[in-house]
């Protein structure tokens, strides 16, 4: 199935099951396998929700062969492209912003140890892009780390009132597994 979709590119499920010459049921659990295993996505959730159901649901009988695919506006199963690529294609989408929401202030080193990252310089772009449009900061915001850091206004603001309080007193203690402990970058 792996290697039709290669071959015909984005495919409807009657097409694979044409294509492979296989029942149904049997290339919706291999797409389930193929999905499950990063390598194949759907262009929307209408394709994986119809994949789930189908396990929950008795199959249907066997219909005879489809009609030669013409062109049809609908949802589809695609090979899937690497995360960079994909990452390139939509600026200011996914894991970009998730970064800044997650951490307050973005920079080089903080996102090492993220699985899947996207690479620092597409980060970058988007990053000064956002910045550009007043939606993030850049600066020197956190002491002790080089290159170019990115915060959120909110996160701003919090970093100064901190910086402006009285010491506390208090010892804050942080998860040596905690995400947030950076005690590791």
């Amino acid at each position: 199935m792996l290697a039709h979709l290669e071959r015909a590119g984005a495919s409807f499920v009657e097409d694979i099951a044409a294509g492979v010459r296989r029942l149904r049921i049997e290339v919706e659990e291999g797409l389930c396998e193929l999905v499950t295993a990063g390598l194949v996505a759907g262009d929307g959730f209408a394709g994986l929700r119809s994949l789930l159901h189908s396990e929950k649901t008795p199959p249907a009988a066997p219909r005879p062969a489809p009609p030669p695919p013409a062109p049809r506006p609908a949802r589809a199963l695609v090979p899937a492209r690497p995360a960079r690529r994909a990452a390139r294609r939509r600026p200011g989408r996914g894991p970009r912003r998730q970064y800044v929401r997650r951490y307050g202030v973005v920079f080089r080193d903080l996102l090492q140890r993220e699985p899947g990252v996207p690479a620092w310089r597409d980060l970058l772009r988007v990053y000064r892009r956002l910045e550009m449009r007043g939606d993030l900061r850049g600066g020197r915001i956190v002491g002790g780390f080089v290159g170019e850091q990115f915060a959120a206004s909110e996160a701003l603001e919090t970093l100064r009132a901190i910086r402006r309080a009285e010491p506390a007193g208090q010892i804050v203690s942080v998860s040596a597994c905690d995400p947030l402990n950076l005690s590791g970058s």
